[in-house]
């Protein structure tokens, strides 16, 4: 669809027309104000020429304060500069409840979620692109979210990442009502250390940016991602933002002696962790796990002793029972 249908669409006459979907069309001459009963808008892999394009974005939606759901994706480039927050939204879409961004960078998402205010949106979808801008790692959208999504996400006792060959994803569901799914991709970067500190950067920015105190941490991949980037610093970085997290839980391909050795470290305590849970093809030895708890036990003063009341292993299928049994009563 080319800017001139955009432009008259409808010759501007279609008060009830409810739904629009477009698929690779340039939003910049789209002007749905006369569309009163539009409840549904779907712009996705948007063609945008510059920064400046998305900024359109706001002033369009404000044209459609009765939207319940809104999907924009676009088709950006890693190199444009970066594109700062608004303190007002310009849009606010009162009666949305579903929301999707795609295809943007960090701080062009945090932008369109500052510049959009969506006071009862339920389900929130975000896939971002990871950008390091002057060695900064810019994961900003956190700081960003509706408070609708962010005030009860902040209650969130557990935490589910998958790492995946193109990028990481963050999963909650808060009180069976809210949905938020927040991604950020990598695999336009072309420095390995540069991935390494975007993952980072985007599993810790909920604790740092939201004050968020998970209980349980749960990692997963169905990908083989470089095994470099699981240093034993990445998970002594993680470990350090979360420390009530009474469960930990690593399932698929991802390696784990780097997470042993870092809870093996002196200097790192988890007073509260009860449950590790491995169910992974990365091998892991028994007495490194038993060495772990005890370093770590002897770390903790005798008035605050480490609980752990079960310590749970799947580790190669074929060992998981003899492999449990040896490690359950680790204390």
């Amino acid at each position: 669809m080319d800017e001139d249908t955009l432009r008259d669409l409808f010759s501007g006459d279609a008060p009830k027309l409810r739904d629009i979907s477009t698929e690779g069309a340039s939003h910049q001459a789209l002007n749905p104000g006369s569309f009163h009963s539009l409840v549904s808008l779907a712009l996705d892999t948007c063609y945008v020429a510059d920064a400046e394009q998305i900024t359109r974005f706001p002033s369009i939606l404000a044209q459609t304060p009765r939207l319940v759901e809104l999907s924009i994706g676009g088709d950006v480039s890693a190199t444009w500069p970066y594109l700062p927050v608004v303190t007002q939204p310009i849009a606010e879409l009162r009666e949305c409840i579903n929301c999707g961004l795609s295809g943007f960078s960090a701080d062009q998402t945090a932008y369109l979620l500052s510049a959009i205010s969506l006071p009862i949106v339920q389900v929130l979808e975000i896939w971002a692109q990871a950008r390091v801008i002057d060695d900064v790692d810019t994961t900003s959208a956190f700081s960003c979210l509706p408070p609708a999504v962010k005030v009860p996400f902040s209650k969130s006792e557990t935490l589910t990442f998958s790492l995946e060959d193109e990028g990481v994803v963050l999963y909650s569901e808060v009180e069976d009502l809210y949905t938020l799914e927040f991604s950020e991709s990598h695999y336009h970067m072309e420095h390995l250390s540069d991935v390494g500190r975007a993952l980072r950067s985007f599993i810790v920015a909920p604790m740092q940016v939201l004050n968020l105190a998970p209980e349980s941490l749960a990692f997963s991949s169905g990908d083989r991602l470089e095994e470099s980037l699981y240093t034993q610093d990445f998970w002594k970085a993680i470990l350090l933002e979360t420390p009530h997290v009474t469960e930990i839980s690593i399932r698929g391909t991802v390696p784990t002696p780097k997470l042993i050795a870092a809870l093996r470290d002196p200097d790192l305590v988890c007073p509260f962790l009860k449950t590790l849970i491995l169910e992974t093809k990365s091998r892991v030895h028994t007495k490194a796990l038993k060495r772990c708890w005890r370093i770590e036990r002897s770390a903790m003063p005798k008035s605050r002793p480490l609980s752990i009341s079960a310590l749970v292993a799947y580790i190669e299928f074929s060992r998981v029972k003899r492999f449990a049994e040896q490690c359950r009563n680790v204390v």
